[in-house]
């Protein structure tokens, strides 16, 4: 896992994994809590400013001429 980010209260540790994988995980034990999958690779997660939403981008760029 090469990427992550933190909640902006500190609660949840969002990691990028593999295979479009996002793994939960709470800040203070590193239990995971939940896992969310995206249709492609992974390469940046954020939290927004209070913590309620998470957002993740990745995928394959295809460029049409």
């Amino acid at each position: 896992m090469q990427n992550f980010e933190v909640s902006p209260d500190g609660q949840l540790l969002a990691l990028c994994g593999r295979f479009g994988k996002i793994h939960l995980l709470a800040a203070n034990t590193l239990e995971g809590v939940g896992l969310l999958k995206m249709n492609s690779e992974v390469s940046a997660v954020a939290f927004d400013n209070d913590g309620s939403h998470l957002f993740s981008h990745g995928g394959i760029v295809f460029y049409l001429h």
